[in-house]
């Protein structure tokens, strides 16, 4: 079973992202694609400053995507040798709201505990910058897949509609 958790926008475009949960209102749910690949021209300005914050830690690779108020970078954790997504809020007014939005998603994500919703693994403020960290998926996203087979057959579609309901009862 691959874990997703993804939401369909109201133009039926379907989104996916590793790190909006259920505290930014369900607007914006990812799932994140792992990749050995190291792109030094992806990091922006952004990367470059947490890069520099968290070196003993994390070390970016490239950029994943980007939400409303924050950046996806695949990452990895130098202290247990693995790749993780690492979030980080961009410095956009109106900062104190949207931070406390990502502060109020960072601990309902520390809370979840559910096979079909990434949890959380560190978080802190480096840099200026908030970020948190979630495990990364090589699974791929639902996006991915669609664009690769444009259908699904009808049983993964409802395995992957189970998986959606299950996070979103939890």
């Amino acid at each position: 079973m691959i874990p997703l958790f993804a939401q369909v926008r109201r133009d039926a475009a379907v989104r996916v992202d590793a790190g909006s949960t259920l505290a930014a209102g369900l607007d914006g749910i990812h799932v994140i694609l792992p990749s050995s690949a190291y792109h030094e021209g992806l990091m922006d300005e952004i990367a470059r400053r947490i890069a520099e914050s968290i070196a003993d830690r994390y070390r970016i690779e490239r950029k994943l995507g980007a939400g409303g108020m924050a950046d996806v970078y695949l990452a990895r954790d130098l202290r247990h040798d693995r790749e993780i997504a690492l979030k980080v809020m961009r410095p956009e007014p109106p900062q104190t709201l949207g931070t406390e939005r990502f502060l109020r998603e960072i601990r309902l994500l520390a809370r979840l505990q559910h096979p079909n919703i990434l949890g959380l693994v560190d978080s802190g403020e480096a840099g200026g910058l908030v970020y948190y960290v979630m495990p990364s998926l090589a699974a791929g996203s639902l996006r991915d897949r669609l664009n690769r087979e444009r259908e699904l057959p009808i049983a993964d579609a409802l395995q992957i509609l189970r998986e959606i309901a299950g996070a979103l009862e939890h």
